[in-house]
Formats: C-alpha cells, structure tokens, sequence
C-alpha cells in the first residue's frame, strides 16, 4: 500500500510539474509575445520602411499620409519637421496600443513637427486614427 502512495504522488508531482510548464508558455504565447518587441515587429518595421523611403524628400510644407503602408493595415502619416536630414517624424495612426510600449508609434521621436490643426479637424473619415495618437497630434498641433 506504501508503494502505491507513492507512486501516486510521484504521479500528481509529475501532472502538477508539466501543468505548470504548459500554463507559463501559454502566458507566455499569450501575453508576452503580442505586447513585446516581436509583436510589435510589424508596426516597427512598416514605419522605418516609410521613413527611410521619404527622407530624401525636399522639405516639405504640408504633412503626408501613407495609407496601407507597404501592403500592411498600417496608415502613417508623415509631420514635417523642417529639417533637412530628417524632413518629417512618421507616426503610425492606427498602431495596436496593447503593447509594453504605449500607443505612440513615431519616429524619429525626438524631432519636433509641425502640423496645423486644421488639417487634423479636416482628416478623412475614412482613416481610422487611434484615440491616443489623435490626441497627441491635436495636443501638439499649431493653430
């Protein structure tokens, strides 16, 4: 009977060690990935593409938008900054804000920009922009 016991127990230990295992990669698979940097591996990418494609560009007076950015879901929309080595800031208008990093999307994010408030009053319907980007570009607009 006291071999049986043990076994028994030897058992459960062994379905408590592996359910643990299975229960950290889950939260892992779950959690951590979509929010870390390999989750967010798109956006980044997509708005480092649109960057580098436009920065030889003369310096520009009015902002430009980048809807489905190299084929992805992703809208950028370029804030002249009125520099010549770097003539607009990129932020991603409708970047997933369920990440470690915040829903603010841009680079390069030192730069100021310039961006009139009009023209975010008068953005098309159609674009759809994240609640916290709108906010941050109508915070940092000129009148």
């Amino acid at each position: 009977m006291f071999i049986n016991s043990r076994s028994i127990l030897i058992k459960c230990g062994i379905a408590t060690f592996l359910t643990l295992i299975l229960s950290g990669m889950s939260y892992y698979a779950f959690y951590v990935l979509p929010r870390g940097e390999l989750g967010q591996a798109e956006q980044w990418g997509v708005l480092q593409a649109v960057e580098y494609t436009y920065r030889q560009r003369e310096m520009p007076q009015n902002p430009l938008l980048v809807t489905n950015a190299f084929g992805s879901q992703y809208s950028a929309l370029g804030l002249p900054t009125g520099e010549k080595a770097w003539p607009f800031s990129w932020i991603l208008l409708n970047a997933s804000d369920s990440d470690d990093y915040g829903p603010i999307k841009m680079l390069p994010k030192d730069k100021p920009f310039n961006i009139r408030c009009d023209y975010i009053d008068g953005f098309p319907r159609n674009i759809t922009i994240q609640r916290d980007v709108l906010a941050y570009l109508k915070s940092n607009c000129k009148r």
